[in-house]
This record gives C-alpha cells, structure tokens and sequence, in this order.
C-alpha cells in the first residue's frame, strides 16, 4: 500500500472511531477482534521487532524535539504528521504474534488519538493534552514491550 494511503487510512480511523477502530486494524495476517486489553504475556513484557523499535524511537525522538524547543501550531502539525508517518511505518512492517499486536495496537491507537489532538481533529483534546497523550502511550509501551536500552521521553 503506498504510504500516502495508508497515512489517509490512518487518518480516517482516527476521525470515525479512534482507539476502536485502530483496535480493530488487523495485518494482512491477523483478523478483527474485540479490543484488546494492555496486558502483559503471562507476567513478562511482549517481544518486540526490529521495526517496532525503530518506529517506536522515532516517535519518542519527534516528541522530544518537540519539547526542546517552543511549539506553535506548526511544531505541533509537524509532529502529527511526523507521528502518524512512524504510526505507518509500523503497522506495514511490524510482525508480531496476534496477542502481542492487539495489546500493541491499544498502544498506538493513544499515539493516534493524540495525533488527532496535535491537529485538532480530536474534540475535547488540546494540542499540549495530544503530546501527554503520546507520552503516555510511550510510558505504556515501555511497561508492556520488550525494547532494550528503552528510556521514557524527556530522559
């Protein structure tokens, strides 16, 4: 699927439906479900892939940057686009077992909503509540995903 699309697609769940829809996104190998709870793999953190992490970095690098400096509606445009962009990213190519993809795509289906906010698309949300969305997303990764050498935003 051509990125253009797919970041449209993305989009277009983030409008009609958030973390219900993004739930629901299934890779050309899983199916449809209920949605998932954040849950551990039988008291251990989730295996990650290779690009999960880096999909995963980049988001936490654009939403440092971000803090470094002083957003305006621009910086905060940018990083929903850069966001979505790894959002893309990793639901093309990372490949992991269904359990662990329904707990990950409760996790992403945060970083979109808090994408949406960024471009004040997500009613009720600010632009600065989307970044604390991200982040908070990021800190439940951490909790429930496997990523070596993984630290928090801002640390």
């Amino acid at each position: 699927m051509k990125p253009f699309v797919l970041i449209s697609a993305l989009a277009l769940l983030v409008a009609i439906g958030g973390a219900r829809a993004a739930s629901e996104h299934a890779h050309d190998e899983h199916g449809a479900g209920p949605k998932a709870a954040l849950t551990l793999d039988h008291g251990r953190k989730w295996a990650t892939d290779e690009p999960l992490r880096r999909g995963m970095t980049r988001i936490r690098g654009h939403l440092e940057r971000l803090h470094a400096g002083r957003p305006d509606a621009a910086a905060y445009e940018r990083l929903a686009k850069d966001v979505n962009t790894e959002v893309a990213y990793i639901l093309q190519n990372c490949r992991l077992p269904k359990q662990a993809d329904e707990v990950l795509h409760v996790v992403l289906a945060d970083v979109m909503q808090g994408a949406a906010a960024l471009e004040g698309k997500q009613q009720g949300m600010s632009p600065d509540q989307g970044t604390r969305r991200i982040a908070h997303a990021l800190e439940n990764y951490a909790r429930y995903f496997d990523h070596p050498d993984w630290r928090p935003p801002g640390h």
